[in-house]
């Protein structure tokens, strides 16, 4: 089992490197790129409100997952402190789920400066996985409350 979680640590590292580059660079050079396109800056502000949260609460699920995985490693997998740490990733899913679902229109001002559809495929992409995510995280935490309740 400790091969698996370190695995796991390994690929939560990877993707916080990806989400740093993410946030850091590709984010700001995004909302430039929106402000030379004379994008208003009530769609400026939204927008990167809706990005640096979103990221923000993806940093919040990976520390969570990370938390899970020591908790598989010392054997307190159905405890209070794992129910718990299911509970706030599947709330952080659920907002960048609902984040996204209210920038809609924030997108549909890069896709007018864009003028293809691809900002609105990514975004249905990104909501539908987030509530399937929490949705699943939803499942592990009854089971876990389950579980819990039995022994």
């Amino acid at each position: 089992m400790r091969i698996l979680t370190i695995l796991l640590r390994l690929i939560l590292i990877l993707i916080i490197a990806i989400l740093s580059h993410f946030t850091f660079y590709f984010f700001p050079y995004l909302l430039s790129w929106m402000h030379e396109s004379h994008a208003s800056m009530a769609v400026l502000i939204s927008f990167g409100f809706f990005l640096f949260s979103s990221a923000i609460c993806s940093y919040g699920i990976i520390l969570f997952a990370w938390r899970l995985l020591y908790l598989v490693d010392h054997h307190r997998s159905f405890s209070d402190s794992s129910a718990f740490a299911l509970k706030v990733i599947k709330y952080f899913f659920y907002y960048i789920a609902a984040v996204y679902f209210l920038a809609f229109f924030d997108f549909g001002a890069l896709a007018n400066i864009e003028n293809a559809p691809a900002p609105f495929v990514v975004e249905i992409f990104v909501i539908v996985l987030a509530i399937s995510l929490g949705l699943f995280v939803n499942l592990l935490q009854r089971i876990n409350q389950r579980v819990e309740e039995i022994s």
